[in-house]
């Protein structure tokens, strides 16, 4: 299982004179961030562990619906790909999910919340904190449960623009409306 987190910030669109200088900058980029932690919860060369059935306990799962804006492609998409705003809103309405939800599961003090896309680190840590204030011991942030609604950006990312805006098809307030999600289910685990 890999529980890659929040990572929407790291764009495989870095800057570089050359093809090496754009690898080795999205490299530096990934290998700089602090979005996720690797460990070995089980290998098979180890003995299967008998977990005291307590650790488990209380097991529970939720859902929650996004309340998503209508979909409609960034506003430099259409410039940045040469085609008429017609067909990036054509686009965009065939690829762009009509709806999505939070998927958040709690096992004991760890909370685990699933995003149906790739959100950014901030919006990651957003979540992670407030998860934390409820009492939570743990948040772990999964991206692409359930589905992808393209990069969950915070409005000041999505008024940037670049890569990532260009595959986030519900306006600048998607992010907020995740965290707000996230923050619902959180809170009906707790």
């Amino acid at each position: 299982m890999v529980l890659n987190g929040a990572i929407g910030d790291v764009s495989p669109a870095a800057d570089g004179a050359t093809i090496d200088d754009k690898l080795r900058k999205f490299q530096s980029e990934l290998a700089s961030t602090d979005k996720s932690v690797a460990f070995t919860v089980w290998a098979p060369s180890q003995p299967t562990l008998r977990p005291d059935p307590g650790i488990l306990r209380p097991l529970s799962w939720t859902a929650r619906g996004i309340k998503l804006d209508p979909k409609k492609p960034h506003p430099t998409v259409a410039k940045t790909s040469g085609i008429p705003q017609s067909l990036a809103q054509s686009l965009t309405n065939q690829f762009a999910p009509p709806t999505a939800s939070i998927v958040a599961v709690r096992l004991g003090s760890l909370a685990i919340v699933g995003v149906p896309g790739e959100p950014t680190s901030i919006l990651g840590n957003q979540i992670k904190v407030a998860g934390l204030r409820m009492g939570f011991k743990s948040v772990l942030i999964c991206s692409h449960v359930n589905g992808w609604i393209g990069y969950v950006l915070d409005p000041a990312d999505y008024d940037r623009g670049g890569y990532e805006a260009t595959l986030s098809f519900y306006g600048r307030n998607e992010g907020s409306k995740v965290v707000d999600a996230a923050i619902g289910a959180l809170r009906k685990l707790r």
